[in-house]
């Protein structure tokens, strides 16, 4: 019988019925609507969900930290599955390189090399292949600078500013050069349950990267439509 395997705790088991309610709070004001990313038909496609499923799980049970950490991997495996289709459909991808201070393109054609770039060479890669308009392609930069500052624990705080929560981060971490994220005042009072820095950052990575990955997919959607 000590062999049996006892089953896992429910979650009204595992935590309080405060810290439940908490969580409610948050599944509500988050507004939660279906992502739309097309039909799941392959090993990495199936990871990124279990990643979005992460992501909301964390926040809405107040881990901001593993859920602003889970947003920045969900972004890059969406970048991932982009691009490894691309190479299967063209063969290729194109990437731009330096040699001697000259830019060179060069040719990516398995995903073992894909695989090895890192999250600012995808973004580049797709913005070379015009998938993103001007506005996706800054936000996804955005993206990256704040998942270098996650990765270094730089995350500044939010200060309410003009009717906006505002928090500067450095866009590069070995110069002085910043960026001001904005995030409306409105926005926050309706969509979350409080107002701590780390949870505005969970919120703001957790909306803009689906976003983002939404309309990144958009072309896969129709391309490889889901499965009713």
């Amino acid at each position: 019988m000590d062999n049996i395997k006892k089953p896992k705790l429910t979650l009204k088991e595992r935590y309080n019925d405060e810290f439940l309610e908490k969580a409610e709070i948050r599944r509500k004001a988050l507004q939660y609507k279906r992502m739309h990313v097309g039909l799941i038909n392959s090993d990495r496609m199936e990871h990124m969900i279990k990643l979005l499923y992460q992501v909301h799980q964390n926040y809405y049970l107040g881990y901001f930290e593993a859920s602003c950490t889970l947003a920045g991997s969900m972004f890059e495996q969406s970048l991932m599955i982009l691009l490894e289709e691309k190479i299967n459909e063209d063969g290729f991808i194109s990437i731009k390189k330096l040699k001697n201070g000259k830019p060179y393109y060069d040719k990516i054609t398995n995903i073992e090399d894909l695989a090895q770039c890192n999250i600012g060479t995808l973004i580049s890669i797709v913005g070379y292949y015009k998938m993103l308009p001007n506005n996706e392609y800054n936000l996804a930069k955005t993206l990256q600078n704040i998942r270098n500052c996650i990765v270094h624990d730089m995350l500044p705080k939010f200060y309410l500013i003009d009717g906006h929560y505002q928090a500067e981060i450095r866009i590069n971490l070995n110069s002085n050069i910043t960026k001001i994220i904005k995030i409306p005042e409105a926005e926050i009072k309706n969509r979350t349950a409080g107002q701590s820095s780390i949870e505005l950052w969970s919120y703001f990575l957790l909306t803009r990267t689906r976003s983002l990955i939404e309309f990144l997919f958009i072309n896969r959607v129709k391309k490889f439509p889901p499965e009713f």
